[in-house]
């Protein structure tokens, strides 16, 4: 079974046309692994800054996430980044880099 399949849950895909069901099974768990690792490295780095003390470093880093994400131009370039990142896992997932090596190999030739 290829790498796909073994993503989709052992169904291969037909074609280009994917359920959305399907995206998110490919898209969430990379996500959610980045973000969880995100979200310790800020409330560590909130321990620290706060003495050790862990109720006053889950309210600076609830804080903190809030008024980064107050800013429209902050969220706005978190919103661009987090779609261009979901985009460049779903062509990697789906096998375009390789494809487009093979493709560029075949024409330097």
């Amino acid at each position: 079974m290829d790498k796909m399949g073994k993503i989709l849950g052992g169904k291969a895909p037909e074609g280009l046309l994917f359920s959305r069901k399907d995206i998110i099974r490919m898209i969430l768990p990379a996500i959610a692994e980045q973000a969880l690792a995100m979200l310790v490295g800020i409330f560590t780095g909130q321990l620290i800054i706060c003495g050790w003390n862990p109720f006053t470093a889950i309210n600076e880093s609830v804080n903190g996430i809030l008024s980064v994400c107050a800013d429209t131009g902050n969220l706005k370039t978190f919103l661009f980044t987090a779609l261009m990142g979901a985009f460049v896992i779903l062509v990697r997932i789906s096998g375009g880099v390789k494809g487009f090596v093979n493709y560029l190999t075949e024409q330097s030739k």
